[in-house]
């Protein structure tokens, strides 16, 4: 069985669609056929996803190799609910964690949580121990955005990407460089966070759709600025729209 097999085996046990199996994991119906069916691998970032999400086996789903369902033992069940609770991600789930140890029901929650605060009574919160290393998770276009002569747009297809270092603040999504006229600021092959925003200032870099291509340039006065003294100014199209600011690379110590 190859591994887009048993992807395909986890999303029918848990009798899902491509659609709804990609939602989950950040990804298009079409891009999870295409795993499915052996027309593109399987990254180590989606792999770890679906394992994740679904509750899989990472070295099963890697080489067939032991169960496919990764156990969990009840320490670990309410480690994850703590986990989850912590996060601060999903106020409804702390609602509804803290009203079921309390025996209460939706009606007393403002009662209970004005309650809470007066048995705090203003005294400096402790800081919790951590439960684990935090991570977190940014929409990775694999759109590369040209530093050279333009990089046709194409379909926009992403992934979550995950990280384990905060983003800057205002980061929309993060996208690969593709060429050298950047150079030295953003080199070949770099991955950028960019906060999406209709216009930048003269002087900032941006991510722009010009001419049916994505570049990264700085934005000049009617031109489109390359940091390499090799290439010219390129004239801004009537086409030409934002797609954001460029806040800076995305490097190795995003991922340690």
């Amino acid at each position: 069985m190859t591994v887009g097999e048993r992807v395909k085996t986890v999303r029918k046990q848990k009798k899902m669609t491509l659609e709804q199996f990609g939602s989950q994991i950040g990804m298009g119906p079409s891009s999870i056929s295409d795993i499915e069916n052996g027309r593109r691998s399987l990254t180590k970032q989606t792999l770890l996803s679906i394992c994740r999400e679904f509750n899989i086996n990472e070295k099963w789903l890697q080489d067939g190799k032991g169960d496919m369902s990764a156990t969990q033992s009840a320490e670990d069940e309410i480690a994850a609910a703590v986990r989850k609770i912590a996060s601060g991600k999903s106020e409804d789930f702390k609602r509804r964690f803290i009203l079921a140890l309390s025996g209460l029901d939706d009606e007393h929650w403002e009662l209970l949580e004005k309650k809470m605060l007066e048995i705090v009574g203003g005294r400096p919160r402790p800081e919790p121990e951590a439960l684990e290393e935090a991570v977190f998770y940014v929409p990775w276009f694999f759109q590369s955005m040209s530093a050279g002569t333009g990089e046709v747009a194409g379909q926009e297809q992403h992934e979550k990407l995950e990280i384990k270092k905060e983003p800057p603040k205002g980061t929309s999504f993060v996208a690969r460089v593709k060429g050298d006229s950047m150079e030295p600021t953003y080199q070949d092959g770099d991955l950028v966070f960019v906060k999406a925003q209709p216009e930048v200032e003269i002087g900032e870099v941006g991510a722009f759709y010009m001419d049916g291509q994505m570049w990264i340039k700085e934005r000049g006065d009617a031109v489109l600025i390359s940091h390499n003294p090799e290439y010219e100014p390129r004239a801004m199209t009537e086409d030409i729209k934002c797609q954001g600011l460029v806040l800076g690379v995305c490097d190795e110590s995003y991922f340690e």
